[in-house]
């Protein structure tokens, strides 16, 4: 094997690396969420914030994600927050009430009741990661009995 093929299966496999460990980080984000957000509040949809995610030009298309902006109150104070997941189409109206847990040690960290996003995204950066490095690793094998 040359030096091209020894980089492209290293690069196969950091790339599998970095996705696998960006899907394990997802899962233990959510984790800690759910392990740190024991309070329960209701929460409101005051508005829906339409994002735009690349360029729009010819070699970048442009994507657009519909991100609901939650109010919910604690202790009296209130709370407005854009929710860091979007979807296409919005998954929420203005004015559909949702349950908030938040942490009582930091009211501004919360998740919404029933949101699968967070968990999907993690467990498909980890399959496609396994997937990547597994495929690395073949190839490198087929190529070393090969050559």
């Amino acid at each position: 094997m040359n030096s091209y093929t020894y980089l492209g299966i290293g690069l196969l496999l950091l790339i599998g690396i970095l996705f696998l460990c960006i899907g394990l980080g997802i899962k233990k984000n959510k984790k800690n969420k759910i392990k740190n957000c024991t309070a329960v509040t209701k929460g409101k949809v005051v508005n829906i914030v339409k994002r735009s995610y690349g360029e729009g030009n010819i070699d970048e298309a442009t994507t657009s994600m519909f991100h609901p902006v939650i109010e919910y109150s604690v202790n009296n104070e209130k709370y407005v927050k854009t929710h860091a997941f979007g979807a296409v189409p919005a998954k929420y109206e203005v004015g559909q009430e949702v349950e908030i847990h938040y942490n009582p040690d930091d009211c501004e960290k919360y998740y919404i009741e029933g949101e699968k996003i967070q968990k999907t995204l993690g467990t498909v950066f980890t399959i496609a990661g396994s997937i990547i490095i597994v495929v690395g690793i073949l190839v490198g094998i087929l190529l070393a009995n090969i050559l």
